[in-house]
């Protein structure tokens, strides 16, 4: 009886021993770890009562993006280039929303002021144009392998992740011009704070034959490489992500202090200076 109860014990410890040294299954699969697509808001909608017709046809002219620190983090997929041109268009229609709530008619917007015919300036009380310089900064992680990822031909695969931060700031600013002479009767500068994305960051790479790692890829150039596991690699969307929020929270940050600055008043103070303009015949 008690050889059969040690035997019993025995064979308990040792089905226990097994089921840890196993570990915990190879289950999660690739696709898992995949950010799903976020769609950055870049329209800005204003919430104040329309004003009482001001008087004033404000033209608007398009934003203008410079990007300033070309060693830090670039838009260079073509959904990020989109993602540009909506934020350009973005801006230039916010302000269109601003200017028609305060009461102005809004010509434009315009690709530039070159591009404006004769009767377009002329019609103009004044025309705006915005400037945004961006600064980003990458900082890449370092990688971690992912020993619980599983995927197509687990054998010659392996991934790796790790944090990655985008940080990024902007000087930016408009300028009211002088629709005929193009000077500048004021500017209005801005800088929004710092701000910081953090996503994760996935890679993988091709084992050899001895099961040692041949070379690491991010997963959108590896799937260029290899066309036929696009289907299973190419949906990480955390870089482009990333992207479209540092623009998003540019935007509203910007076209939200624009909203405060902007005023019927303003424009009635930079009378004076038109007049000055037409007193020294510059026309």
């Amino acid at each position: 009886m008690i050889k059969k109860r040690l035997l019993n014990s025995f064979v308990l410890l040792f089905l226990c021993f097994a089921i840890f040294a196993c570990g915990p299954s190879r289950s999660v699969r690739i696709q898992d770890k995949f950010e799903p697509l976020y769609r950055p808001n870049l329209d800005y909608n204003v919430t104040a009562e329309k004003q009482e017709p001001s008087g004033y046809t404000i033209g608007i002219i398009q934003a203008k993006f410079i990007e300033k620190n070309v060693q830090g983090w670039r838009f260079i997929s073509s959904q990020e280039k989109q993602y540009l041109d909506e934020f350009k268009r973005g801006i230039s229609y916010g302000l269109e929303k601003i200017l028609l709530a305060k009461g102005n008619k809004v010509s434009g917007p315009f690709a530039s002021y070159e591009e404006m015919t004769y009767p377009e300036r002329d019609r103009s009380s004044y025309l705006i144009q915005p400037t945004v310089i961006l600064d980003l900064t990458f900082q890449r992680p370092i990688f971690n392998r992912l020993y619980d990822v599983g995927g197509p031909n687990l054998e010659a695969y392996v991934y790796s992740s790790g944090t990655s931060v985008i940080t990024g700031k902007a000087e930016m600013e408009y300028v009211i011009l002088e629709p005929l002479t193009r000077d500048k009767l004021e500017r209005h500068k801005l800088k929004t704070k710092e701000i910081s994305i953090s996503f994760e960051e996935l890679t993988q790479a091709i084992l050899d034959k001895e099961g040692n790692i041949n070379q690491w890829y991010p997963l959108d150039e590896f799937a260029g490489m290899y066309p036929d596991l696009k289907n299973v690699y190419s949906n990480n969307y955390a870089p482009l992500n990333a992207s479209g929020k540092i623009l998003e929270e540019l935007l509203q940050s910007f076209l939200s202090e624009a909203n405060k600055l902007i005023s019927v008043e303003e424009f009635k103070y930079l009378e004076k200076y038109k007049r000055q303009l037409k007193e020294k015949k510059r026309y």
